[in-house]
């Protein structure tokens, strides 16, 4: 007997999107609005495909994106339900009005304070850097950048004055339409400020958002800069436990009933810096929470370009959030960091009160290459420049961990799914500070845990980029790695 499909699902032959992506979107977007609860039988994918005029095998990859990403789950049977681990939520419309309350705007006057340390070391060239996960130079597309700069310097002039302090309004255009198109946004142009990169986007956030005393919470291994931005603008910290599954949302839950929160940050997409995906249904419960308790949710979605297996799972800000979530990416991950490209999506007041602040600051960003960008992304350039990046990125991932594993029990890690890092334990050592040491005594630097935590710490773990690093360097510093812990361990 055949059941009966009550969701609408509007397919759109000429979009961009794959068929079955699109269907997987129209379903997760039912489970959002309550229209598909928790434990609800979904159509064997036959019937779904004749419901929806398209080949079984298209039904097949859409629901395999969705067990994928934790919305739905498959008994031995092989009954397909909605997965039963989601609140039951209330049937709703998709609302895009903010219901955020924002601060009253503070006045533009700065404090001299101290903040946390922050001071750079520069590093010697023949130094073998395992870094946080920054991408390598020299795969940067030199030549179609030279021409898109040159382009932009002969037809452009007219332009090339005074700007926008939100940004560019081509590159504005073209990042909204690449959020929508790509990660499922539903963003304006004018619900977009451009910054000299995404710590710009955090600190201007924290600025207008945060009063003194308010709190923030942060996943307890986390960004240091971001949370430095966020202490500066007056707040307090207020560290969450991780799981193997990232952020307890069941802790957050706990602590939002006795205190006010007023923004949570966190990366859900590879959790900085241990690289989990947060699943679907924390998420779901994050957004609940953030509705029910009138807290701000900031999402950091540093590395999206970066997913290896499957797609990339699409962020929270993509989920129907009345405007509590700001969502905060950079482009300078696609190209170098050299190159200070970031962007904030808000709602258009918050997003109008930190271009404000931005005129105060540095009146607006770097009008050449944000339209310089702007050409990359409109003739599709910086779309095949990411491709060919990926792939060079996950044959480094590939490598560094082949040889990871050939440290046998020495070392434990979960592959990612994606990003520029992988975050390693180190079962048989005590003291990661000696280890460190070692390592850079003999020209490698790694990233311990402890320089990740609010609070302080014994983990024995440390996050290692791999990106910037080509397979021969690999194989040196993993060889270094391989001594240095064997005399830790001995010592």
């Amino acid at each position: 007997m055949r059941q009966t499909w009550n969701v609408v699902v509007a397919l759109d032959p000429d979009s961009k999107t794959p068929i079955f992506l699109q269907i997987a979107r129209a379903i997760s977007e039912a489970i959002q609005l309550g229209k598909l609860c928790p434990g609800e039988a979904l159509p064997g994918t036959r019937v779904m495909a004749d419901v929806l005029n398209v080949h079984r095998k298209t039904i097949v990859a859409a629901y395999d994106e969705l067990t994928a990403q934790g919305w739905i789950q498959t008994e031995p049977s092989k009954r397909t339900f909605v997965s039963s681990t989601f609140p039951k939520l209330p049937q709703k419309e998709m609302n895009r009005a903010c219901q955020m309350e924002l601060p009253e705007f503070p006045s533009y006057s700065f404090q001299i304070a101290s903040t946390s340390d922050s001071s750079y070391t520069l590093v010697p060239r023949d130094v073998l850097v395992f870094n946080d996960g920054t991408p390598d130079p020299r795969l940067l597309p030199t030549n179609n950048l030279i021409r898109a700069y040159r382009k932009v310097l002969t037809h452009h002039k007219y332009s090339l004055n005074y700007g926008d302090p939100r940004g560019q309004p081509t590159l504005r255009v073209e990042l909204a339409d690449m959020l929508n198109k790509g990660r499922g946004l539903a963003c304006k142009p004018d619900e977009v400020l451009i910054t000299r990169g995404s710590q710009m986007a955090l600190y201007m956030a924290a600025q207008t958002l945060i009063r003194t005393g308010d709190i923030v919470a942060i996943e307890e291994l986390s960004y240091p800069p971001a949370w430095q931005a966020f202490e500066h603008a007056g707040a307090e910290i207020l560290p969450i436990p991780l799981d193997e599954d990232g952020l307890s949302v069941e802790f957050l839950d706990a602590i939002s009933q006795k205190k006010q929160l007023r923004a949570v940050y966190l990366t859900p997409h590879h959790q900085y810096p241990t690289t989990v995906s947060l699943p679907a249904c924390r998420r779901m419960k994050l957004l609940e929470l953030a509705k029910d308790h009138g807290f701000v949710i900031i999402e950091d979605d540093y590395d999206h370009e970066y997913h290896y297996l499957g797609h990339p799972i699409l962020p929270l800000a993509s989920i129907n959030h009345a405007g509590n979530v700001l969502y905060v990416g950079s482009l300078s991950k696609l190209l170098t960091p050299d190159f200070r490209i970031g962007y904030i999506v808000a709602p258009k007041a918050l997003v109008d009160s930190m271009a404000a602040l931005r005129l105060l600051i540095d009146r607006q960003g770097d009008p050449v290459l944000e339209q310089t960008v702007a050409e990359l992304m409109n003739s599709g350039e910086l779309n095949r420049h990411a491709k060919k990046a990926r792939k060079q990125y996950q044959l480094r991932r590939d490598y560094l961990v082949k040889r990871l594993t050939q440290l046998e029990d020495n070392v434990r890690l979960t592959i990612p799914s994606g990003g520029l890092a992988l975050w390693l334990q180190f079962p048989k050592v005590n003291d990661m500070r000696q280890l460190a040491e070692y390592l850079q005594r003999h020209g490698v630097i790694i990233s311990p845990a402890e320089r990740f935590a609010y609070q302080t710490t014994s983990m024995s773990a440390a996050r290692l980029g791999f990106a910037a690093l080509n397979p021969e360097e690999i194989e040196q510093g993993i060889t270094v790695l391989e001594k240095a812990i064997k005399v830790v361990i001995a010592a």
